[in-house]
């Protein structure tokens, strides 16, 4: 099931960067848990459901121009985790300014959904989180 995992997680990424949000809501469990409150990102906080992830998605669009992940890396943790590692890029809509900040997620995958993403601020502290210290 790992691989499935690591592809679903591109695949939402994927689906994301392309604004396709109900493609990529698809692949989100309806009750799934985003947990932005290590952020330090004005938008921090904890979502929850369908609605509750599209707002956070639609504010990060409206703040930046061009907003996209890019993965860095995946780290598959069987039999339902992933750690993703990603930059958030974009352009500020009211500065002009290129933005970038790299963070890491821990993908939760329950039959075949995302469950939960939590962010860490490094890679360290979402392995270290997930009890895989490297």
């Amino acid at each position: 099931m790992s691989r499935e995992n690591v592809e679903l997680v591109e695949r939402f990424i994927a689906r994301i960067n392309a604004k396709q949000m109900d493609a990529a809501l698809s692949e989100v469990d309806p009750d799934a848990v985003l947990d932005w409150s290590r952020s330090e990102a004005p938008d921090g906080g904890i979502h929850r459901g369908h609605d509750a992830w599209r707002g956070w998605m639609i504010s990060r669009w409206e703040g930046l121009s061009g907003a996209r992940f890019d993965t860095d890396e995946l780290i598959d943790l069987p039999p339902d985790r992933v750690i993703l590692v990603a930059y958030m890029r974009g352009v500020g809509r009211a500065s002009g300014l290129e933005a970038e900040g790299l963070g890491a997620s821990i993908v939760c995958v329950r039959d075949g959904s995302i469950t939960e993403i939590t962010l860490y601020q490094s890679r360290d502290d979402a392995l270290e989180a997930a009890g895989r210290f490297q």
